[in-house]
C-alpha cells in the first residue's frame, strides 16, 4: 500500500478540543450513531475478506466492527489526522494511519469500501475530499457517507435560549467552513462522483434533557464556547442556562437528520 503522510488540520472540533473531553464527544458520537451506521455498511453487503478503509475513524468503534466482519482474509485501514484514539485497534487485520484526507495521498483502487462519518460536513473541499475517496476504490466497490443536516434541530416546545445558541452553533460551524445542510445532499454528491446504485436514509431523534443525545449536544456546544462568543450572538450566561437545560428530563429537543448514503463505483469505471 502506497505511503501516507500526515497533513495539516482542518477539523474543527480537533482544533477546538483536545485529550479527554475530545474522546468524550467521540465516545458520544459512537453511542447515538454506530447502529445507524452499522444497519447501512450490512445493507452494502461488507464480507469477509474485504479490504475497507475508514476515514476520519475517530474512536475507532467502525473499523472495529470492520475487522471483525471481514476477519482474517480481509483487511481494515483507518485513518485519522489525531490516531491516540485509536491505540485498542491492535487486531492484526487493521493498520491505523495518521492521515489528513485533504493533504495526503491514497492508494488508488485498492479498497473495495470507503467509509467516513461526520467528516465532510467540516472540510470547505469536501468535493475534494469525496473525489479521493471513489478513486480509492475499486471497480465495483462501495463508498459509504454519513453526515448531518443540521438545519432541522429545534426544541420539542418553544425555547428563546435553546434558538439563540443553537444560531450561534451554526453561525460558528458555518464561518469555519462547515455546511450545515450537507447531509441532505450525499446522495447528489455520490451521484455527481459518477456512482451507481446510489441510495440514502435519513433520521431524527427526539431527545429529552440527560439524555446521551443532550449529553452530546452540550459537549459539542461546550468545545466551540470560545467561538461561539465571538460571534457575539450569545453569552457565557446563554451558553450555561442552556447546559443547564440539556440535564433537565423536562425539556426535549428534536436532533438534525443524520444522512447515510451509499453508492457503487461502475465495473468499467478507470
Amino acid at each position: 500500500m502506497a505511503q501516507l503522510h500526515q497533513g495539516e488540520s482542518r477539523y474543527m472540533f480537533a482544533q477546538a478540543m483536545g485529550g479527554g473531553a475530545e474522546r468524550e464527544r467521540i465516545a458520544l458520537i459512537q453511542n447515538t450513531s454506530d447502529a445507524h451506521t452499522i444497519r447501512y455498511l450490512n445493507a452494502v453487503g461488507v464480507g469477509e475478506g474485504w479490504a475497507c478503509l475508514d476515514v476520519g475513524a475517530g474512536g475507532g468503534s467502525i473499523a472495529r466492527w470492520f475487522s471483525e466482519r471481514v476477519g482474517p482474509s480481509g483487511h481494515v485501514v483507518a485513518t485519522d489526522r489525531e490516531t491516540d484514539a485509536l491505540g485498542h485497534l491492535d487486531a492484526p487485520n487493521v493498520e491505523v494511519i495518521c492521515h489528513d484526507i485533504l493533504a495526503d495521498a491514497l492508494p488508488h483502487q485498492a479498497f473495495d469500501l470507503v467509509h467516513a462519518r461526520f467528516v465532510l460536513l467540516h472540510l470547505p473541499e469536501r468535493d475534494k475530499a469525496l473525489t479521493r475517496m471513489v478513486s480509492a476504490v475499486r471497480p465495483g466497490g462501495w463508498v459509504v457517507v454519513g453526515d448531518f443536516d443540521l438545519r432541522a434541530v429545534a426544541p420539542a416546545r418553544p425555547s428563546d435560549i435553546f434558538t439563540r445558541v443553537w444560531a450561534a452553533f451554526l453561525a460558528t460551524v458555518s464561518n469555519a467552513g462547515a455546511d450545515i445542510g450537507y447531509g441532505e445532499r450525499i446522495p447528489g454528491a455520490l451521484e455527481e462522483q459518477g456512482l451507481v446504485d446510489v441510495q440514502a436514509s435519513g433520521e431524527r431523534a427526539y431527545c429529552p434533557g440527560g439524555s446521551t443525545g443532550s449529553q452530546l449536544c452540550a459537549t459539542s456546544i461546550e468545545s466551540l464556547r470560545g467561538p461561539m462568543l465571538a460571534t457575539d450572538l450569545v453569552s457565557d450566561h446563554d451558553i450555561d442556562a442552556l447546559l443547564h437545560l440539556l440535564t433537565d428530563p423536562a425539556f426535549a429537543w428534536r436532533t438534525g437528520t443524520v444522512w447515510t448514503g451509499w453508492g457503487r463505483k461502475p465495473e468499467s469505471a478507470q
